[in-house]
């Protein structure tokens, strides 16, 4: 190696490193002015100035995905991948990314004026709520989703209420037009593949033209009161019924005591006749003059009585509170009238039922004293 050679390495390495910028500065101005510019001093620039754009397009592919959101990835124009939350690169220019919110709920209102299936024009408005359920069938599956769910909606909320009667969609109808109005919605999506996951389907506004808006105000004023007087009779069918089924239980059961009663009865009078008769067999006089009796005590026991003595004529006497226990008394005056009689009648603590069958069988059971 020779001197010089040797005094240029050592001045290099004196030097230390070349500064970046002045051999850009350097590399412009020679440039501009037509002077020579080193070629190892370029080589270097040119590197370093790579290695920053490298540098910079390393990190400018850099992306976040939050963690309700997806991203899709195209490479060169096409479908690649869908990326999840987290930290992601992608080569920049090559893939582009399109950040899509998956779990926002968006929503948009449709209110126009419609006919019914009865000839009838009604102003309706509806509330749709949706949500974007796959990114890559949103995307690139239709060039305007959002406009296309619009008219998906209002042909389904045409079709339906085109099928339903006036006084359904302003009363008790409403939720099952809904329910239909969701389901042709959904079917439509599911053909066209948008992208799209249809949540709720809300009638927010259902009102008849304004110069008749009064009639059908008072209409549904009407149903309600009846209604309203529905549920009232039903209450009060609620608290009667418990009381009405207990009286008709107490009933039936009154009348089940009556029959088992009236059976019982007739039982022991067919018993009681067999042994009348099995006594009348062994013993018929006795039996005839014990029933005989019996039957003038039924009789008498519930009329005045009047009993007749032929030896005292002209006199007589009343058996009317004999089941009061009181005394009778009978005066019989004689053809002497230097003397006089008195009879006193004295009845025992009995029945009138029991003292008339002893003075029919022959027996006394009045007492008469002659004084």
């Amino acid at each position: 190696m020779s001197s010089n050679d040797q005094d240029i390495w050592n001045r290099k390495r004196d030097q230390g490193p070349p500064d970046l910028i002045k051999l850009i500065k350097n590399l412009f101005n020679a440039e501009k002015n037509n002077m020579p510019f080193k070629k190892d001093e370029f080589t270097f620039a040119l590197t370093i100035i790579l290695g920053i754009f490298i540098l910079l397009y390393f990190l400018s592919g850099f992306y976040i995905v939050r963690e309700p959101e997806r991203a899709v990835i195209t490479r060169l124009g096409k479908f690649h991948e869908i990326k999840y939350s987290g930290l992601n690169w992608h080569p920049r220019f090559i893939d582009k990314v399109y950040i899509v919110d998956v779990e926002a709920i968006d929503s948009f209102k449709k209110d126009h004026m419609m006919l019914t299936e009865d000839e009838n024009i009604i102003n309706a408005g509806f509330e749709i709520q949706y949500r974007k359920s796959n990114p890559a069938e949103f995307l690139f599956n239709d060039a305007q989703p959002i406009t296309t769910l619009h008219q998906l909606t209002e042909s389904a909320i045409r079709d339906v209420i085109g099928h339903s009667k006036l006084d359904a969609i302003l009363t008790n109808g409403k939720q099952e037009i809904t329910r239909q109005i969701k389901k042709v919605i959904e079917h439509s999506l599911i053909s066209y593949k948008l992208g799209i996951e249809l949540l709720d389907v809300n009638l927010s506004s259902a009102l008849p033209p304004t110069p008749v808006q009064q009639a059908f105000n008072d209409v549904i004023k009407a149903r309600e009161d009846e209604q309203a007087y529905q549920n009232e009779a039903e209450r009060y069918k609620e608290s009667q019924l418990p009381i009405a089924l207990g009286r008709a239980k107490r009933i039936y059961f009154e009348a089940d005591a009556y029959k088992k009663e009236k059976i019982l009865k007739a039982q022991a009078q067919a018993q009681r006749f067999t042994l009348l008769e099995q006594q009348y067999n062994q013993y018929p006089n006795l039996m005839k003059t014990r029933l005989y009796h019996e039957t003038m005590d039924e009789i008498l026991s519930n009329v005045s009585k009047i009993i007749v003595d032929p030896d005292l004529s002209h006199h007589m006497m009343y058996l009317n509170s004999l089941n009061e226990n009181a005394s009778v008394s009978l005066e019989k005056k004689a053809t002497d009238t230097s003397s006089a009689q008195s009879i006193n009648l004295t009845t025992p603590e009995k029945s009138p039922s029991k003292v008339s069958r002893q003075y029919f069988s022959g027996e006394t059971p009045l007492n008469f004293n002659k004084d």
